[in-house]
């Protein structure tokens, strides 16, 4: 619940993002380069039009602003200028839209036809053009509460390291790495205190993996019909020791989403497994 919640959450506005730009993508892999050109000078044109209906919406509310300081507050003007600013917002918004999407469109362009230039020049489609890493030796973050005087966890990541590549004919590889990871827990009265660490089967001090805790590793090729191809996926994990107790749970979601109502203890005891344990062990008994 928790790596759903936080790692794997999105929110609604950039899903509903995400959906059209790749609805977009696959319908621009499927049109030729002049259906392109033409549909970037619409969009182009709508930009245009956005922009001077806003410039007019604005010129309109300030002289509606003007009128209300000297005339007074009268009830119907006020009204007015709410609905203007509201409809300036709305168009803004519409434009940051068509914006993104003349963007997306002319890098669009600007690929094929560079992919239509190695073609014709016969070059090598596999050839690196873009390369982007992230890394860092060591990080610590202390999570506090809002008052800033109790802690909560204390999460300790080492040997960082995301590395993507691009190559001229869209295919590429994603490798991600983490050396070291550990949440400590610093709630009071806590029964454990290492809530995630690397845990050694054997008992002996010896870890499976000594310089990688985690890699995940994925290359692919390039899209067919706009649908990528995943051509290697691998996930390498050591074993782990997870100690999460309810209090910390509980903790770590009223901090990461406060509008979430966390679970409460009358819920729990109504879970059919632990009402089917709860029965298991009455009949031990």
């Amino acid at each position: 619940d928790i790596i759903n919640n936080l790692l794997l959450y999105v929110e609604p506005k950039e899903k509903a993002t995400s959906d059209r730009v790749e609805k977009m993508l696959f319908r621009l892999q499927l049109s030729d380069e002049s259906d392109v050109r033409q549909l970037i000078s619409q969009v182009q044109e709508t930009v245009r039009q956005m922009l001077n209906a806003i410039r007019q919406l604005q010129r309109k509310w300030y002289s509606k602003r003007r009128e209300l300081d000297d005339v007074g507050a009268q009830k119907a003007e006020r009204h007015e200028i709410s609905d203007l600013e509201l409809e300036i917002a709305r168009k803004k918004e519409q434009l940051n839209i068509a914006t993104d999407d003349l963007a997306m469109l002319i890098r669009f362009f600007k690929e094929k036809r560079f992919d239509a230039i190695g073609s014709s020049n016969g070059a090598d489609q596999s050839v690196p053009v873009n390369r982007f890493e992230f890394w860092f030796d060591d990080a610590q973050w202390r999570i506090m509460q809002e008052d800033g005087q109790l802690s909560i966890a204390d999460v300790n990541v080492e040997n960082f390291c995301f590395r993507k590549t691009t190559n001229s004919n869209s295919s590429g590889s994603h490798k991600f790495e983490v050396g070291s990871f550990a949440v400590h827990n610093l709630l009071p009265n806590a029964l454990y205190r290492d809530v995630l660490c690397p845990h050694d089967p054997s008992g002996k001090g010896h870890r499976v993996d000594r310089e990688v805790l985690l890699r995940i590793l994925a290359q692919y090729q390039p899209p067919v019909g706009g649908i990528g191809v995943i051509e290697h996926l691998e996930v390498n994990v050591v074993p782990l020791a997870v100690r999460l107790t309810h209090q910390l749970y509980t903790t770590i979601m009223k901090f990461f989403f406060p509008d979430k109502a966390p679970v409460q203890q009358s819920e729990i005891d109504k879970s059919p497994a632990l009402a089917a344990l709860s029965r298991s062990g009455e009949i031990e008994e």
